[in-house]
């Protein structure tokens, strides 16, 4: 009772200690980066990372469930499945859009004054974005991959796969494209969003598509 009045930690033989540690999943360490660029490539990693493969992974999620309560057919799992590796450019709008804002909020500290005094060049803050946008677009891609690829051995295994599995109109090459494409809109929705006018280039197309779909 006294030490606790006196604000002092109780009597202890590391047991709790112990089995603390023994239970964290990351246990805690002094983790300090060697340089300024491996810093900021976890912060945006950590930060912004998440943007592709969580767009991808909601897409193929909501589709599996679509296709599971209206249509079963394996044949159309599949086609829906290479369809879906043209929606992987739309993952590259949301996510070069997340990526590219580095604003943030005032009392976020960690991008705010980082930016007006930040240890490193305009390079170097360009390459951490630029590499952690190729991490997080290889790895939504490889999302659809897999799920394409299991599909494939499902409908094999209980079923006959459809013939051709990629439509003629598309080919070889369609593969590669569904990584290459959406890189390029992935850029310029992060060059939007570095200069700062996020909210008008969102304006400007949602205007465009709407021109689009009256045309």
């Amino acid at each position: 009772v006294a030490r606790n009045r006196r604000g002092e930690p109780p009597y202890s033989i590391g047991v709790v200690d112990r089995i603390a540690r023994f239970l964290a999943a990351t246990p805690a360490q002094d983790r300090r980066h060697q340089t300024a660029i491996r810093a900021q490539l976890w912060y945006e990693w950590q930060r912004k990372g998440w943007a592709m493969p969580v767009a991808v992974g909601v897409v193929l999620f909501v589709g599996l469930i679509i296709w599971a309560s209206a249509d079963r057919d394996p044949h159309e799992l599949v086609q829906g499945l290479v369809a879906g590796g043209g929606m992987i450019t739309l993952a590259g709008f949301l996510g070069g859009l997340v990526l590219g804002n580095s604003r943030g909020k005032d009392d976020d500290f960690a991008i705010g004054s980082f930016l007006a005094s930040r240890p490193m060049t305009n390079s170097d803050l360009a390459r951490a974005t630029l590499v952690t946008a190729a991490k997080s677009l290889l790895l939504a891609w490889l999302m659809w991959l897999v799920a394409f690829l299991a599909a494939l051995a499902l409908v094999a295994t209980f079923s006959t796969l459809p013939t051709p599995v990629i439509p003629p109109e598309l080919g070889w090459w369609y593969f590669p494209a569904t990584i290459l494409g959406p890189w390029p809109v992935a850029g310029l929705c992060m060059t939007a969003g570095l200069t700062g006018r996020t909210k008008l280039f969102m304006q400007l197309v949602a205007v465009l598509a709407a021109s689009f779909i009256a045309l």
